[in-house]
């Protein structure tokens, strides 16, 4: 009894080698572990890119802008540094208070030269050369209006400017003799936008 036990146990692992062997490995998937790379992998760099090819043209492009970026920086700051220098000079500030004292005089120097439209009009009227037209007595002249801007600049060398503009109107005038035209109403038949130019000089004003 004994031997037919042990050929029977004999079988039986025999039969589950036979299944063991013949059974198929279970397929590798996304989620297993991947081996560890070698030393020699991580360790390896990059080959150097040529210096003609594309990879290296686009750092030396982008590297030209910052440089000029740069440059540019460093020549506004030199330029905002030297401004800053010349307001503080003493002649600077000599000439800023001049320009002040230049300013508040051409008030009054614009309202000098509206008195000087005034009567350079009234000499435009008691000069007028006058033609007989149609049974009419007829003549030109040059009117003025008030000055409309008063204004002054100081430019970036420290001298004053100042500025007034005004308008110069042509007038037509008519009547059955020469005093009925003169107390008509003149007609206007032409406007010219005009504007004056003056500098601040040894305490006045030039023109």
């Amino acid at each position: 009894m004994t031997p037919s036990r042990s050929r029977g146990t004999g079988g039986v692992l025999a039969a589950l080698a036979f299944v063991v062997l013949c059974w198929p490995a279970p397929a590798r998937t996304e989620d297993q572990p991947q081996p560890a790379p070698s030393p020699a992998a991580i360790d390896a760099k990059p080959a150097a890119q040529p210096a003609n090819s594309p990879a290296a043209a686009a750092s030396t492009s982008s590297a030209a802008p910052a440089a000029s970026a740069s440059t540019a920086a460093k020549t506004t700051l030199r330029q905002r540094v030297k401004a800053a220098l010349t307001k503080i000079s003493p002649k600077r500030l000599l000439q800023d208070r001049e320009y002040k004292k230049a300013a508040t005089n051409f008030v009054t120097f614009c309202k000098d030269w509206e008195q000087r439209l005034r009567d350079r009009e009234t000499f435009n009227l008691t000069s007028i050369v006058w033609k007989f037209r149609d049974g009419f007595e007829t003549a030109q002249y040059t009117g003025y209006s008030n000055v409309e801007t008063c204004t002054t600049k100081e430019t970036d060398s420290g001298f004053a400017l100042g500025k007034l503009t005004y308008e110069e109107i042509s007038y037509y005038l008519a009547g059955k003799t020469r005093d009925e035209a003169l107390h008509a109403k003149p007609q206007p038949t032409g406007k010219t936008h005009t504007t004056e130019i003056f500098r601040w000089d040894k305490g006045k004003w030039f023109y």
